[in-house]
């Protein structure tokens, strides 16, 4: 089932200096925070599914600062939802997120450590993705598709725009596919990737799966479609 350790709504609050350790792979959410104006720092979670789940939750989310949190054992790390609402301001700094997929019910094959949900359907923009510690627990064998990476920004058709987006200093070890990847059909705006480590990208395990082409294993992948366009980006010192 759908479950939360933590659902946090409302505007405003925090969740500070919490220790979330699951006893089985049956457990799913550690922290759920809907609405502007929230702080997440410092919990650390071990062995759940999800770690951080920040979902918009109004026609307009603002404020939303996930900092300082250890995030290990996970499926995937702290993802982005833009489904019940846009986002304007959310920053997530300075976390430590160990993805290990081995264990856990099933595969989604686009679960990132870090990333946007892809499932979005509103805009994003003053997104900030900067001084986080990413790795991934090898071999990992289940499937994966094109939006898996260490830092994953796939901007699915319904989401209007991806606008002022940086993803600065972070260090990314044994990603399964791209260490950063940024693609959708979409308007891409005022993209900002500089100064981050990615090493040994490319390390999935899985028969048949969609990363497995070369442009998919690169440090850094930006890709357009049919109807998608990408302006005013900088990528530089990685």
């Amino acid at each position: 089932h759908d479950s939360s350790e933590i659902y946090l709504t409302g505007i405003g609050g925090e969740v500070r200096g919490n220790i979330f350790d699951a006893a089985g792979i049956g457990v799913r959410t550690a922290i759920e925070v809907h609405r502007s104006g929230k702080l997440v720092t410092g919990n650390t979670i071990n062995g759940y599914r999800a770690c951080i789940l920040p979902s918009a939750g109004e026609d307009l989310a603002r404020s939303v600062d996930i900092t300082g949190n250890t995030c290990l054992n996970v499926y995937q790390g702290i993802t982005v939802w833009a489904v019940d609402g846009a986002w304007d301001g959310i920053s997530i700094t300075g976390n430590v997120v160990r993805q290990n997929r081995n264990g856990f019910w099933g595969s989604v094959n686009w679960d990132a450590p870090i990333g946007l949900y892809p499932g979005s359907t509103y805009a994003v923009k003053n997104l900030t993705i900067a001084n986080n510690q990413i790795t991934t627990v090898l071999p990992d064998a289940l499937s994966t598709n094109n939006q898996q990476a260490g830092i994953s920004l796939y901007v699915n058709p319904a989401t209007p725009t991806l606008v002022n987006a940086l993803i600065e200093g972070n260090l990314i070890e044994q990603a399964l596919c791209s260490g950063i990847t940024v693609q959708g059909p979409v308007t891409i705006s005022s993209l900002v990737i500089r100064g981050n480590t990615i090493v040994n990208p490319g390390q999935t395990k899985s028969t048949g799966n969609v990363c497995a082409a070369s442009a998919f294993q690169n440090a850094i992948g930006i890709f357009t479609v049919t109807g998608g366009t990408i302006t005013g980006s900088i990528v530089r010192d990685n």
